[in-house]
């Protein structure tokens, strides 16, 4: 094996092992509407990847304590860990949708004045475990 069919194999074997890692991805609510799929929505993740926001079963979803927005509009969508940290509101953005996650961790601080954390998840719209 020369030196060059090394470099090729060692960028080809690093690049695949870049593509499985995942991305965190974590909700601002800045993309001017309360979408799941709005890039704007999202800080951090992958800058090469596909959609910009939660959508692979590598990506994680991170929703802190207090950030903006108490409402997202979910899609149908599998990622691999969802975390939410603060009181929050999820709907359907259109039709059933259904978010699936390896794992789901409700954690945080209640909001102001209140003395626990709420994750609601209305008609149309299911958060599920595998």
């Amino acid at each position: 094996m020369t030196r060059k069919d090394w470099i090729v194999g060692a960028l080809i074997f690093g690049g695949s092992a870049a593509a499985c890692l995942g991305s965190l991805y974590t909700w601002t609510a800045r993309g001017g509407d309360d979408n799941w799929n709005n890039t704007e929505n999202w800080s951090g993740g992958d800058p090469w990847a596909q959609c910009g926001s939660p959508c692979t079963t590598n990506d994680d979803a991170l929703f802190p304590a207090g950030a903006d927005g108490l409402y997202v509009g979910l899609i149908t969508e599998q990622i691999d860990d969802l975390t939410i940290n603060s009181s929050r509101d999820f709907y359907s953005a259109g039709g059933t949708a259904t978010l699936t996650a390896d794992s789901l961790t409700i954690a945080g601080p209640a909001p102001s004045g209140a003395s626990y954390t709420t994750v609601t998840v209305f008609e149309n719209a299911t958060i599920k475990t595998q």
